[in-house]
C-alpha cells in the first residue's frame, strides 16, 4: 500500500501543479495512477484526506530541508539564497490556482499542520534572531512580532489577487516576499 501511497502522491504533485486541488477527482487521480478506486479509498477517506496527506509529506520535506540550510556554517546572505532556491524547488511549477485553492482549504487550519508549521515558524524566528546576533545587529522585533510580521507578508501577500498580478509566476512572488521579509528584518 505504501507503494500505491507513493504513486498516488506523485500524482497529486503532477496534478496539483496544473489544475490546482478543488478540480482534480479521485477518479482522475486513480486513472493517472492506474489503480482502482477501491485501493484509493483503503488509504484516503475522500480526495481532500488526499490532498491534506500530500500536503503534511510536502511540510516534511521542506522542514527536514530548511533546518539544514538553517544551521549550516553558510553566511546570512549564502543560507537566505539556498533557503529560497530550496523553497523554489519544492513550488516550481504551481499554478496560481493551485495558491487560491489552498487558501480556500486551509490546511494549514488542520491540528497537525498546525503543530508543524508551528515548529517551522519557531525555527525560523531562532535563526533570524541568531542571525542577528551573530552580525551584531540588535533585533527590533520580539519572536512574536517577528511571526506576525511574516505570516502577513507571506501568506496573506500571496493570495492577494492584485499583488499577484504584478508577477508573471508563483516562484518570482515568493522569491521576492521571501527577501524582501529576511533582508528587511536583518536590516539589509
Amino acid at each position: 500500500m505504501e507503494d500505491i501511497k507513493k504513486r498516488i502522491f506523485e500524482t497529486c504533485d503532477k496534478l496539483y501543479r496544473e489544475f490546482g486541488v478543488k478540480k482534480i477527482t479521485v477518479k482522475q487521480l486513480c486513472q493517472e495512477t492506474d489503480i482502482n478506486r477501491v485501493n484509493f479509498y483503503k488509504l484516503f477517506k475522500d480526495k481532500y484526506d488526499c490532498f491534506f496527506q500530500w500536503w503534511l509529506k510536502q511540510m516534511d520535506k521542506h522542514t527536514d530541508e530548511m533546518i539544514k540550510i538553517f544551521d549550516s556554517d553558510a553566511s546570512f546572505t549564502q543560507k537566505i539564497d539556498k533557503f529560497i532556491a530550496q523553497k523554489k524547488s519544492h513550488h516550481s511549477g504551481y499554478s496560481q490556482l493551485f495558491y487560491r485553492d489552498l487558501n480556500i482549504l486551509r490546511p494549514n487550519d488542520n491540528p497537525i499542520c498546525q503543530k508543524k508549521i508551528e515548529y517551522i515558524n519557531q525555527r525560523m524566528i531562532q535563526f533570524i534572531i541568531s542571525e542577528s546576533e551573530k552580525m551584531g545587529i540588535k533585533q527590533r522585533f520580539t519572536a512574536d512580532k517577528l511571526l506576525c510580521l511574516y505570516k502577513r507578508v507571506m501568506i496573506d501577500t500571496m493570495s492577494d489577487k492584485e499583488f499577484s498580478s504584478f508577477y508573471s509566476s508563483v516562484d518570482d512572488q515568493s522569491e521576492d516576499l521571501l527577501r524582501f521579509f529576511f533582508f528587511g528584518v536583518i536590516g539589509q
